[in-house]
């Protein structure tokens, strides 16, 4: 994935009793400088997006696509995100 690609996902419901098969991925997303203003944007399937710092995306853009848990991106900790770094329909 190019730089200027954008980063889309989608959001998913799941239960953790069924086992879903996922990778965890959290840590501070501060830059050296201690940047950690949300300035880039996750794109998710409905036209939504997540607003995330620039480590978060430049780690996104690394693991590529696959399905993450990522507590700060979304309201509820337990919501799994499926990266889809291809879908280009919003």
């Amino acid at each position: 994935m190019s730089p200027e690609e954008p980063i889309s996902c989608e959001i998913i419901h799941v239960n953790l009793h069924d086992d879903p098969e996922y990778a965890a991925f959290s840590y501070n997303w501060a830059t050296e400088d201690g940047d950690d203003s949300k300035s880039r944007l996750v794109h998710c399937l409905g036209g939504t997006g997540i607003p995330v710092t620039v480590n978060c995306e430049a780690g996104l853009r690394q693991v590529g696509e696959r399905r993450l848990w990522e507590p700060g991106l979304g309201q509820n900790p337990h919501i799994l995100i499926d990266l889809e770094p291809n879908v280009s329909a919003m």
